[in-house]
This record gives C-alpha cells, structure tokens and sequence, in this order.
C-alpha cells in the first residue's frame, strides 16, 4: 500500500533503516505532532457525516417501500388483467358472466339429456356464485396503513398496491378521506395521498 502526504513524508525522513526494514522509535512516535482539523472543522465534518446518513436512511426507506409497491403491484396487474380492467373494452363483447350463464345452461341440457359430463373443472367451480366467500370487509384505516409504509403515493399506484378493486377502493378512499385518515397534498405539482400524521 502507497502511503502519501505531508505526514507521512516527514515520518519518512525521521525513520531509520533501510528500504526493507524501517524503524521508527518509541521517542520519536511521541514526538510526532498529528495534525487535527480545528473544533469548526470537526463540527462541519460530524454534520455532513450524520446528514448524508440520514439521507442514506431516508433512501433506503423509500427503496423498501418501493420494493413493496413492486411486490403488491405484479399480483394486482395480473387480476386487473383477468377481470379485463387493463384497457377499455370492447362493448359487443360477451360478459364473463354471460358466457359462465351460457356454459351452465349448456351443462344443464347435457345432463338432463342423460349425456355424462365432461371433463374439466368441477360443478362447484363452474358456479362461483354459490361457492365463493363474500370479499373480507377492508379494515377501516387499510389506505391510511399502506400510505404509512409506502410513504406519498398517486391514488393511481394506490389502487394498485391495495388490491382492491376499483369500486371497492374508491369507497375505501371517500370513506378513509372522510375520517380525516387520508390526506391529499400536492407535491411536486402532482396530486398525492398521504397519511394523516405524516409529513
């Protein structure tokens, strides 16, 4: 390892020995003045030093909440994109709920005919309906909690990472906005949520 400066310089010229073996004596370490950055400069460095770890910190909370934004979104894109809430759709098209109208009759009509069914998923999936559990109801603060994790976010990136649906989430919205849970702030000329409490 090279070592430079001044300092070292003037250590350089105090020691003895050759280029292989260097020695320095106890008397002369004692001796040495180090030179020490005056109490000012100290306080400027101890205040750089903590802002730029709190910056770090500050970083490394929106890159979690990123990371969780990201986690949330993938599963919530994939089930906007099954219920066909990507892009607009087309009006001639056949509703899910039609087409499933239409297979049930169908299967209807092959079992009254005496025809075995066919194979595939079983009654009680072909009929959601009956089977499905009714959507656990959100808890009353659930926006003002992800907003707590995730820090500001658009009320577009918030639908996304509640996963909820988009009816569902706007009367979580109103509901949340209206207990004074939720706040809106503009920030950086964007409209954005925040929770209540934060800053």
């Amino acid at each position: 390892m090279l070592c430079e400066g001044t300092a070292i310089r003037e250590i350089e010229l105090r020691t003895k020995g050759s280029a292989g073996q260097v020695n320095i004596s106890l008397t002369q370490c004692r001796d040495f003045d180090f030179p020490v950055p005056s109490i000012k400069e100290q306080d400027e460095i101890i205040e750089r030093v903590e802002f730029f770890f709190s910056l770090a910190h500050e970083l490394e909370a929106k890159l979690t909440a990123a990371r969780r934004i990201v986690d949330r979104l993938t599963p919530a894109l994939l089930d906007k994109g099954f219920r066909g809430e990507l892009e607009p759709q087309d009006p001639s098209d056949e509703s899910a709920s039609v087409l499933l109208e239409r297979i049930r009759a169908a299967r209807q009509a092959e079992a009254a005919a005496g025809k075995p069914p066919r194979r595939g998923r079983s009654k009680a999936a072909a009929n959601p309906e009956k089977d499905s559990p009714p959507a656990d109801p959100a808890p009353t603060d659930l926006l003002a909690q992800l907003l707590q994790e995730c820090g500001a976010l658009s009320e577009r990136a918030l639908l996304a990472a509640s996963e909820l649906d988009p009816g569902r989430f706007r009367r979580q919205l109103a509901m949340e906005l209206e207990a004074g849970n939720i706040r809106e702030e503009l920030e950086g000329g964007q409209q954005v949520l925040m929770a209540a409490g934060e800053s």
